[in-house]
């Protein structure tokens, strides 16, 4: 699992790259960021996912805080 933070200063990108076997963990960890941040979350792929979280960079800094303690 691999996880991204790209910050362009008013809007950040949090890309997490996992395996369909970390699925249970990082959809629940997603589940918590649609809770807890207002951004955007995008999905992607079957085998290997990729989840795309943008939005406000203040917003996406507590997703990835987040999917820190959730994954990590």
């Amino acid at each position: 699992m691999k996880i991204e933070l790209k910050d362009d200063g008013t809007t950040a990108v949090i890309t997490v790259t996992s395996s369909w076997l970390n699925a249970t963990n990082v959809n629940g960890a997603l589940e918590m960021v649609k809770l807890l941040a207002d951004v955007d979350v995008k999905l992607s792929g079957i085998l290997m996912r990729t989840t795309t979280i943008s939005g406000p960079r203040g917003q996406v800094l507590v997703a990835g805080e987040v999917l820190n303690r959730h994954i990590g």
